[in-house]
């Protein structure tokens, strides 16, 4: 399964925007208070859980100073993923960013998690573009 956001546009540099999404520590307000459970979270990765969904975890795996960070899966959670993030500088201030999610599951879970899991990937650009960094 392969989801990709909309471009989100954010009042950041692309450096700014790049050095606030390699912490883990910041991700927690970037996702929606009323699903997420027990959050842990280090520089390096969080983990958490979404109610009605199960487990979650993120660790870093890969950056690219400053247009790409991708994410991949972390800790006791149900299929493998990845989740990468594109950081395109506009200008000195300004940046667009977007995710691209990919997951290993079978049609069934596809169907069941694509509609969910687009609006929250979506809900983090809107975030992102909000929060004060």
């Amino acid at each position: 399964m392969k989801i990709e956001t909309r471009k989100g546009s954010i009042n950041k540099s692309a450096d700014e925007v790049f050095d606030f999404l390699t912490n883990m520590n910041n991700f927690e307000g970037l996702f929606p208070d009323d699903r997420i459970r027990n959050w842990k979270s280090t520089t390096d990765y969080c983990t958490f859980e979404v109610e009605g969904a199960g487990a979650v975890g993120f660790i870093i795996e890969e950056k690219e100073r400053p247009s790409k960070i991708t994410y991949k899966n972390y800790g006791n959670v149900p299929f493998d993923y990845k989740m990468t993030v594109v950081v395109l500088p506009v200008n000195d201030s300004t940046c667009e960013t977007g995710i691209i999610f990919e997951a290993d599951v079978n049609p069934v879970l596809k169907m069941m998690l694509k509609n969910p899991l687009t609006n929250l990937l979506n809900s983090l650009i809107d975030q992102l573009d909000k929060i004060k960094f």
